[in-house]
């Protein structure tokens, strides 16, 4: 291979010093080459742990990626878990306030008779009311007496019912309302008549078992018919 003759070259060609800036010229380029590409790929992927405002260009911080200022690790930060409510517990068992406080009887599965959720109407002389959870007692000529027995369970306080004759009875119907506690008779009970009601309330704290009782006095006039009602008979804690 011919060798390549330099006697012929300048002498500025020749020259060290030249040849040492000319090196240090593109060194200094291609650095400055990299670190222009690096400046702009930097805010297109923000390190872990911080986001980019996407209109001032400020990176922020997050919880997960920060630490303690003495530089030690800091547990990832979480949400505190959303209160719920603590269900009440009731001696119905649904867990509503309003259950807690109450207990229809027309609910229970009766000790003796039968008896069913019925919606009735009671008459005072002045208004009407509706009574949603009744227990209603059909007298007529052939039957005349009901009895319904109930337990006491739970921690109940009080017996409550409004008590009469339905306003679809027969006018001249008369009954008997009476109400025992563990088979002692509360008291004598009450006559009515239509167009009469009475509100009872009667203690049964430390009481194991209630029996309603209605009699017909007179059934009714045409067809002999009427509807004794316990008006939402209920235990209460109040």
């Amino acid at each position: 291979m011919a060798s390549t003759n330099h006697d012929n070259d300048p002498a500025w060609w020749k020259s060290g010093a030249f040849k040492g800036a000319l090196a240090a010229g593109i060194i200094t380029s291609l650095i400055a080459g990299v670190f222009t590409v690096v400046a702009a790929a930097v805010p297109l992927w923000p390190f872990a742990g911080e986001s980019t405002d996407a209109q001032n260009g400020t990176v922020t911080q997050s919880p997960q990626a920060s630490g303690s200022s003495d530089g030690s690790p800091v547990a990832p930060f979480t949400s505190p878990p959303a209160p719920t409510g603590e269900a009440s517990a009731s001696p119905s068992g649904s867990g509503s306030a309003e259950d807690a406080a109450v207990r229809y009887l027309a609910d229970m599965e009766a000790v003796q008779g039968s008896s069913n959720v019925h919606v009735s109407k009671l008459y005072d002389g002045r208004v009407t009311r509706e009574f949603n959870s009744s227990i209603l007692a059909s007298i007529n000529m052939f039957r005349s007496k009901y009895t319904y027995v109930y337990t006491v369970d739970g921690d109940w306080k009080f017996f409550r019912a409004t008590i009469g004759i339905d306003v679809g009875s027969k006018p001249g119907a008369e009954v008997h309302f009476r109400v025992y506690l563990n088979d002692v008779a509360v008291d004598s009970g009450y006559v009515l008549t239509m167009q009469e009601t009475k509100e009872l309330v009667i203690p049964v704290a430390g009481k194991s078992q209630i029996k309603l009782v209605t009699t017909a006095q007179k059934s009714g006039g045409v067809g002999n018919s009427g509807r004794a009602t316990w008006g939402d008979a209920r235990f209460t804690m109040e």
